[in-house]
């Protein structure tokens, strides 16, 4: 196997036990859950099969889903996001180097653009996990409170992991 599957691999169960075992249990004010799982989609190579992509999210929102008791959710918005992710990178990507292939990081796109990208990802993730789970509007201030903060904590979170990242 190369180093980047077994990468992947890592990164897969690592973001998936941080996020049953920390971030679940994490509620700050009540409403601001972080949904580390997206860090997953967000560096995904930008040559990386859509279908196998999408398996993979799939996979890993199936994985959450059924350690969480949340039927469906995660892998539902974890796939949607995997059908976006993909088209929102080629057009973030620098036009100099459109046939080249890398890995979306803050030291390959530049802060603004990774940021950009990782926050358009983390958005379509948190809004359709939460309007699954919401499935009313009825109370449409706790709805949109839940979207922002998780939102929010969940891209200072993204920042603080690419900057480790970006150091080694």
């Amino acid at each position: 196997m190369s180093t980047k599957i077994l990468y992947r691999i890592a990164l897969f169960v690592v973001l998936l036990l941080l996020q049953i075992l920390v971030f679940n249990h994490i509620h700050l004010l009540g409403f601001a859950t972080p949904l580390m799982v997206v860090y997953y989609l967000v560096l995904a190579p930008n040559d990386e099969d859509r279908s196998l992509l999408m398996l993979q999210c799939f996979l890993l929102g199936l994985a959450m889903d059924i350690s969480t008791s949340t039927p469906g959710m995660a892998a539902a918005a974890l796939t949607l996001s995997g059908l976006v992710a993909p088209r929102l990178l080629s057009l973030i990507a620098t036009p100099d180097r459109p046939d080249d292939t890398f890995t979306p990081s803050a030291r390959e796109m530049g802060w603004g653009s990774f940021m950009f990208y990782a926050s358009v990802v983390t958005l379509v993730f948190v809004v359709s996990y939460y309007l699954i789970a919401w499935f009313t509007f009825s109370q449409m201030h706790s709805l949109l409170l839940n979207i922002a903060g998780s939102t929010l904590l969940t891209l200072m979170l993204i920042a603080v992991f690419e900057r480790v990242h970006y150091r080694l």
